[in-house]
């Protein structure tokens, strides 16, 4: 073997290795459309499973990441309560002024106590009430609305190019390291095969 030849051969088998490194990484992304190429095809990646993507990721985000019963559950808490209560004393501080008749007269003809005695009557059912309402509104929210065929929905109208632009600066560095991952196998390749041609 050429002297020459047998120290290029390592550098080269590393140039390979990075350019299919660099061919894998396009795969991924592109091409968005099947472009055929006689006997074959080729179609990238995600462009080819946004399919099935769709279908795994809206599986994966109704039974595991949002679930009616987490949409429920953030309305059956004390912060919930505080605010319904809340919203509850603002509608009765309007009754009870002179924003209308009726609040007019209910503001004269009734005495605090009472006024008070409504509110604390109304806190209380609200209370009683805010967890069957939670529970039910997360039985109409499991029958009415499915969020797994939403995020389906949503991620297979998704744009692949707005996809690529998403994802691949996130795997910008990731990417870079499996390029040089390769280029080493293959520079440590072309010394092995270097050394097993001069033997």
């Amino acid at each position: 073997m050429n002297t020459t030849m047998a120290y290029i051969s390592p550098f080269i088998c590393a140039a390979l290795a990075w350019c299919a490194g660099e061919l894998l990484a396009y795969l991924v992304f592109r091409p968005r459309k099947r472009v055929s190429l006689g006997f074959f095809s080729i179609h990238g990646l995600l462009p080819r499973r946004q399919a099935a993507l769709a279908q795994a990721l809206g599986d994966l985000v109704a039974q595991e990441l949002l679930t009616a019963q987490d949409m429920a559950g953030s309305m059956d808490n004390e912060e919930f309560r505080a605010r319904l209560k809340e919203q509850v004393d603002t509608w009765l501080d309007r009754v009870f002024t002179q924003d209308s008749k009726v609040g007019t007269v209910l503001g004269l003809v009734l005495k605090d106590s009472t006024k008070e005695r409504w509110r604390a009557g109304l806190h209380e059912r609200l209370a009683s009430l805010s967890s069957k309402l939670a529970q039910e509104a997360a039985q109409a929210m499991a029958s009415n609305m499915s969020l797994a065929d939403k995020a389906r929905e949503r991620f297979a109208a998704l744009d692949v190019e707005k996809l690529e632009q998403t994802v691949r600066p996130l795997l910008q560095k990731d990417l870079l390291r499996m390029k040089l991952a390769l280029a080493g196998l293959g520079l440590l390749l072309g010394w092995v095969q270097v050394l097993l041609l001069s033997l």
